[in-house]
């Protein structure tokens, strides 16, 4: 359910929007010959980072309009996707669609944006759930995905990073006991999704499953414009342009996190 091309941009896709900042880029077509259709404003997917526990911040950053994207997106704010089992489960599957979320297939986030309407994707998965744990350090599950820019290159979306800083620091866990990964990966192996084990803080005990009351600040970094490409999806030649998309994304994020004085490593 995770989701590159020619450029709308200059060579390294930065379009001069600094972090809090979000542009409507033009979406295009990129054809075999290398040229470009406009066709009008472009959708964005917003990619937030770390998952953390439950991914609070992207809840209420993207989920809700903490962040004043309404206004900022011309009234289209950005539709959630999560996993498909979440919608099996009794009175969650309500209370997802009655907040308009959707399934992380790539046909429901092709659909969505092919409708003009953004998208919010926590890319690094419930695979990023077991790296969550408190320090200096954040650790991103980002190196083998590319469904995003195949996605983006499909669509010619934009694709902003958005970072929670503090998302990691809302709840306990124990992933660094060799244990608890072994428990936790052999479940994600049976069920096909993993559940962290953590605590957090509770309404009357002083633990329980919800978040630490703690600063999360949710910021988003520059867009990246991607040109849609109307090109065969096979060879060499479009894996190259797949690579260059996830590039371009990858230095965005990292940027993102250095400009606030958080060390980011992509280690999986």
């Amino acid at each position: 359910g995770d989701g590159d091309v020619g450029d709308d941009g200059d060579d390294d896709g930065n379009d001069g929007s600094g972090p809090g900042k979000i542009t409507g880029g033009e979406s295009g077509a990129a054809r075999g010959d290398g040229t470009v259709r406009r066709r009008g404003k472009a959708p964005t997917m917003f990619m937030y980072h770390p998952h953390g526990v439950l991914a609070i911040g992207a809840w209420m950053g993207l989920g809700c309009n903490a962040l004043g994207l309404d206004d900022m997106l011309g009234g289209r704010p950005p539709r959630l996707v999560t996993l498909n089992i979440n919608f099996f489960a009794p009175f969650l599957r309500e209370f997802l669609l009655m907040h308009g979320v959707c399934s992380c297939s790539r046909r429901a986030i092709l659909s969505l944006l092919r409708r003009g309407e953004n998208v919010g994707l926590v890319v690094g998965g419930s695979s990023e759930s077991l790296l969550s744990r408190r320090g200096p350090v954040c650790d991103l599950v980002l190196r083998r995905r590319r469904g995003y820019a195949r996605i983006a290159l499909e669509t010619g979306c934009n694709l902003v990073p958005v970072v929670g800083f503090g998302e990691n620091e809302l709840y306990s866990t124990w992933n660094e006991w060799r244990v608890v990964q072994w428990i936790q990966r052999r479940i994600g192996r049976t069920l096909g999704f993993t559940i962290p084990i953590a605590m957090g803080r509770g309404l009357i005990l002083p633990w329980g499953l919800l978040p630490y009351s703690r600063p999360l600040r949710v910021v988003t970094g520059r867009s990246v414009p991607v040109a849609r490409y109307d090109g065969p999806t096979v060879g060499p030649a479009y894996e190259r342009l797949v690579e260059e998309v996830k590039r371009r994304y990858e230095r965005a994020l990292i940027e993102l996190f250095e400009s606030q004085g958080v060390t980011a490593r992509i280690v999986e």
